[in-house]
């Protein structure tokens, strides 16, 4: 047995030297979805979920059905919560001192700020999907 055939028995090709040898590896793929999913089970963690939830709801990269369901059970209410609120200061102003009344708007001010940034969440993703949705149909996928 030669050399060659001690270093590559199973090798018919004896002009062949261990340097020739190739090893072809496929490069690593990236990850599509570089952020580590969070479970939810601390504080934390569920905020950190709310958020995401939010960031692609305002950036339009979710399905049309998600945006409606998000209109109906959480934009509706947020808008009826304001109205609600607004109508409590407008009758308030009626009969009050003004430092009551001041201090009245201030403490319902706070209550529309939750609702209004949800509002506004829903607005911009839903904005977000009808640009998007109209340069497909122009034919300009940016």
């Amino acid at each position: 047995m030669t050399q060659n055939e001690e270093r590559y028995p199973f090798d018919s090709d004896q002009s062949k030297t261990w340097y020739n040898l190739r090893v072809n590896i496929p490069p690593e793929l990236p990850n599509p979805y570089p952020d580590i999913l969070p479970s939810g089970f601390e504080p934390m963690e569920v905020i950190q979920l709310r958020g995401r939830t939010y960031r692609n709801l305002a950036t339009g990269r979710i399905p049309w059905w998600i945006i409606i369901t998000s209109w109906l059970f959480e934009g509706i209410p947020s808008v009826l919560f304001i109205i609600l609120v607004l109508s409590g200061i407008l009758l308030a102003f009626a009969g009050l001192f003004i430092i009551d009344f001041l201090l009245f708007v201030l403490s319902q001010g706070f209550a529309i700020f939750v609702p209004a940034i949800v509002i506004c969440i829903l607005l911009k993703g839903t904005m977000a999907k009808m640009g998007k949705s109209r340069r497909h149909r122009q034919g300009k996928h940016i």
